[in-house]
């Protein structure tokens, strides 16, 4: 039999095989999505903080048996500590394991942002009644990393928390 002509109804009638030419083009184009998606998140990856939380993490790192010792020692006083900030001004309060006051301490704050590379704020604490405090202007709102030091002779005492300021 031989094949019916073109323009006719007999070929209108047949089925038509379909044609599968889109489908590399197709795939080309999620190709193409997928790669202006990964050098967008590449392009952020650089231009954003990079995450470092330590000047020398290295060294902070190698030193970390130091730090846990540390830690045991200021647990072993049985020290409590508690600190405020509220409407500008920065309280820290340190007593003995039986509740009487600490004094005669030289104490410093360091206040961070835990995300934003802005310069830590550091300030010195001065004493006052029930404890240690001193006047803070923060550039931003939110949540900062408060890390308090005080030091008396070779004993030294930290205590960090996280503080939000409205």
């Amino acid at each position: 039999m031989t094949p019916a002509p073109e323009g006719s109804a007999m070929a209108a009638a047949l089925p038509r095989t379909p044609t599968y030419r889109w489908i590399p083009l197709a795939l080309l184009a999620l190709l193409g999505v997928v790669v202006a998606v990964n050098i967008y998140f590449v392009v952020e990856a650089k231009r954003s903080w990079t995450g470092l939380v330590a000047e020398r993490p290295f060294e902070e790192g190698t030193a970390y048996n130091r730090v846990l010792a540390q830690a045991r020692a200021q647990d072993a006083l049985g020290w409590k500590a508690a600190a405020t900030l509220e409407g500008g001004r920065l309280r820290f309060a340190l007593s003995s394991a039986v509740g009487t006051p600490i004094a005669g301490m030289a104490v410093t704050a360091r206040l961070e942002r835990p995300v934003d590379p802005i310069p830590p704020v550091e300030i010195a604490l001065a004493p006052e009644a029930g404890g240690y405090g001193a006047a803070v202007e923060l550039p931003r709102r939110g949540q900062w990393q408060l890390r308090i030091t005080a030091a008396r002779g070779g004993l030294v005492y930290q205590h960090s928390q996280r503080v939000v300021v409205p």
